[in-house]
């Protein structure tokens, strides 16, 4: 909820810079995407996120995503490659929604992804529960980033 109110927020805030930025960052995660560079890939979701939230112009909205923004990245990375393009192309849209000042498209796009939360591979409705396990970000051949917050530098254009 808290990012579909930063996206709408954003929609009538960003500016054409910010937005260039946006893209780029999306740019770039796509890029690590295909060069399956998971880190960069998290980094990059992360740092898109949290540049959205810094473009709403509301202080206490971008406070209160930096609070879960390092639970996003613990809930993303090991789901990163299942989601894979499709991630990429949903944050286009959101972008696009973005650009063309459409306060209502980002919480539709915002709502596929509440109302089916990706699982880990193999995991299937209710098993998580069942066996006590958690989402980590462990087993990562990649160096692990759920312990990392994005950069600062990350949301400025």
């Amino acid at each position: 909820m808290l990012e579909a109110e930063a996206a709408r927020l954003a929609a009538t805030h960003a500016t054409a810079a910010e937005i260039e930025h946006l893209r780029e960052l999306c740019r770039q995660g796509l890029a690590a995407l295909k060069a399956d560079k998971l880190a960069a890939v998290v980094t990059a979701n992360a740092d898109l996120h949290a540049a959205i939230a810094q473009f709403c112009g509301n202080p206490v909205l971008v406070d209160l995503a930096a609070q879960v923004g390092c639970r996003v990245r613990w809930y993303y990375t090991p789901i990163a490659r299942q989601r894979g393009e499709l991630s990429w192309r949903e944050h286009t849209a959101l972008i696009d929604a973005i650009e063309a000042r459409d306060g209502d498209r980002p919480p539709r796009s915002c709502a596929s992804t509440r109302a089916h939360p990706p699982r880990l591979p193999g995991e299937h409705r209710g098993q998580r529960e069942q066996s006590g396990q958690t989402r980590t970000a462990r087993g990562s051949k990649d160096e692990n980033v759920a312990g990392e917050c994005g950069s600062p530098a990350a949301v400025s254009p």
